[in-house]
């Protein structure tokens, strides 16, 4: 059974795990926004707030009478910031190596810039999670930084708990994300060219689809929480 001081003690751990990251010494493919975000910390504004969280979650997993409900509870915060974080990774906006004030996306093959906007707007529009975090469409580094920020708080977070989850006896916790972070992501890139300039999902390519996260929870909620 996990307890808070256990679980603060692994939240630290993580922080300066990735603050301490060599990223010079790291192969540029595997860089992930993550990394820079957390270690440009002077102040360490950034680790209080991913603490003040993991504390929130904590208490959630700490109520827990038995090991199973304290498992499920676990598994259920790691798999809610995984599909944030996972949500957030196709409109990450990153500086014009040319002209640094210039933000854009990354490149994705099939997908265009008009699509990328499309999904932007449509979780500012309709992501429960997402929708109040303060994100707009303005490609400057303001908005640039409160994506990368939003993103890195749920991808690092879903890793603390994923550490947690270890501890329980979940041996392939980080195997299970994984293959789950892949199929969102697939599934995301299928669905985003379907989403209209209003940011609207065209209901006619998709059937009985409230929204991407209840679709996406639907796919993979139940079979994650069951591996």
């Amino acid at each position: 059974m996990l307890d808070q001081d256990f679980i603060f003690q692994i939240c630290k751990e993580t922080i300066n795990k990735f603050k301490n990251l060599n990223l010079e010494e790291l192969d540029e493919r595997l860089h992930d926004p993550m990394y820079s975000w957390i270690q440009n910390d002077p102040d360490k504004i950034k680790a209080k707030e991913i603490i003040k969280i993991v504390k929130n979650y904590s208490l959630q997993i700490t109520k827990s009478k038995d090991l199973t409900h304290q498992i499920k509870t676990t598994k259920n915060i790691i798999f809610n910031e995984v599909l944030t974080a996972t949500s957030l990774f196709p409109i990450i906006l990153y500086p014009d190596p040319q002209d640094l004030s210039n933000m854009r996306y990354l490149p994705f093959t099939n997908l265009t810039e008009n699509n990328l906007n499309n999904y932007l707007k449509y979780l500012i529009l309709y992501d429960p999670i997402i929708s109040k975090s303060g994100i707009s469409q303005e490609k400057d580094f303001s908005n640039g930084a409160l994506i990368a920020q939003t993103y890195s708080i749920s991808f690092l977070t879903h890793i603390i708990f994923e550490e947690c989850c270890l501890n329980l006896g979940v041996s392939k916790i980080k195997e299970v994300v994984q293959e789950t972070r892949k199929n969102i992501i697939n599934d995301i890139f299928k669905l985003i060219p379907k989403i209209k300039e209003n940011g609207e999902i065209n209901q006619s390519k998709i059937n009985s689809l409230e929204n991407i996260r209840s679709f996406l929870n639907i796919a993979f909620e139940a079979n994650f929480l069951n591996k």
